[in-house]
């Protein structure tokens, strides 16, 4: 089993291919980086994705997180898609993936920022972290509480659902 998953990561991760990793990869050199075309958001619950479709509670960000941002934004955690290695990382985590994953392209959250009701209040970042370097989030403004569940479902209307590969490993406990 141990070997199985071994595998598995190094066949998604692509050892010495990625782009995000290596000599230059370091958090701050990645943070200035230009962003890929789209993003990847995990799927924990069963209902953050209904026949197929992304549902709108699977963007709704966490209100904890405005508690450790001077900004006092709520984020959504996602992993921009610099690579394969972007997908192979989230699914290595069934406890942030069990459902799948949402993708999100770019192009997409530049239109939805262009909506009057969204504009001031949708933002996103890269914020690779030591154990995840593409990470980011898709920031939702201090005020855009009353439109957050607009938000969540406008960025769910426009991505696509990403089905959990059979090979990857699978969640504790099953």
């Amino acid at each position: 089993m141990v070997l199985r998953f071994i595998r598995w990561i190094a066949s998604h991760l692509g050892v010495g291919k990625s782009r995000i990793s290596g000599a230059g990869g370091t958090i701050e050199k990645i943070r200035r980086r230009s962003l890929p075309e789209g993003c990847l958001r995990g799927l924990s619950k069963s209902d953050h994705v209904v026949d197929g479709y992304v549902k709108t509670v699977a963007f709704v960000p966490s209100s904890k997180t405005a508690m450790n941002r001077a900004d006092g934004k709520r984020e959504a955690s996602i992993n921009w898609e610099d690579d394969d290695g972007a997908a192979a990382q989230l699914f290595a985590r069934p406890e942030q993936s069990g459902h799948g994953a949402a993708r999100l392209a770019l192009r997409d959250l530049k239109a939805a920022v262009k909506i009057q009701s969204i504009r001031d209040h949708l933002s996103w970042e890269r914020e690779p972290q030591r154990k995840n370097l593409y990470h980011g989030n898709i920031l939702f403004g201090p005020k855009s509480k009353p439109n957050e569940k607009e938000i969540a479902a406008v960025l769910a209307s426009m991505s696509s659902w990403v089905r959990r590969p059979p090979d990857a490993p699978p969640e504790s406990g099953h």
